[in-house]
């Protein structure tokens, strides 16, 4: 599996929206 910007990309638009979500969760 080779790192491409696309994959890059897509794993940072994935992951943010979640993480943010994770954040919130633990702030609560």
């Amino acid at each position: 599996m080779d790192l491409t910007i696309e994959s890059v990309i897509l794993f940072l638009l994935v992951y943010f929206p979640f993480s943010q979500l994770v954040w919130h969760a633990v702030e609560y």
